[in-house]
């Protein structure tokens, strides 16, 4: 199993070839042992890692694991302050994006559940149906992570997916469609 991950893991460095790998198997089996294997096999610089773990009394929160998947992104924790973190996200965003950050850093905002910086996005925000809500946030995590994969390849790993809540798992669903295209290896 080692072997085919750092073989996943050669494909996303040298070929920018995204994927998905799925681990599964029993508890105690050694799943988390084996993503950790594959973590400290992946060259140093060579990728950007972030996680997201799921916890059984998280499942009711919406997005819970991407939210823990952005805090690992801009190196924070669930204890730093929202100003901290709307901050971190800002400059990470510019960083990332460019110029393109403007249209889409109000639903990043929105969906990490920060205070919208500008107050006419806020409205606009504030007027979408959940539908339109939903598809804009969906595309500007789409946007991020595709434009952070173009400057270095990403691997997100997402731990114990099984808890996971629906709205993560449509997200989720939702990044799949990108993958084969781009250096984003799940």
């Amino acid at each position: 199993e080692i072997n085919q991950l750092q073989q996943v893991i050669e494909r996303l460095v040298t070929k920018r070839q995204g994927g998905v790998v799925l681990v599964m198997g029993e508890a105690g089996i050694g799943k988390s042992r084996l993503t950790l294997e594959m973590k400290s096999s992946i060259p140093v610089d060579s990728c950007r890692l972030y996680e997201g773990r799921s916890l059984t009394y998280r499942k009711s929160i919406p997005y819970w694991i991407f939210h823990d998947l952005f805090y690992s992104c801009l190196g924070v924790t669930t204890n730093t302050p929202k100003s901290e973190i709307s901050r971190k996200l800002r400059e990470t965003v510019e960083l990332v994006m460019g110029r393109r950050a403007y249209t889409n850093i109000h639903y990043l905002e929105h969906f990490l559940s920060l205070d919208i910086s500008d107050p006419d996005a806020a409205d606009t925000i504030r007027y979408l149906d959940a539908e339109q809500l939903r598809q804009r946030v969906f595309r500007s995590v789409r946007e991020f992570l595709v434009a952070d994969s173009h400057r270095r390849p990403l691997v997100l790993i997402f731990e114990d997916l099984h808890w996971a809540d629906e709205s993560s798992i449509d997200l989720l669903l939702f990044l799949l469609n990108v993958v084969r295209q781009e250096p984003i290896l799940i």
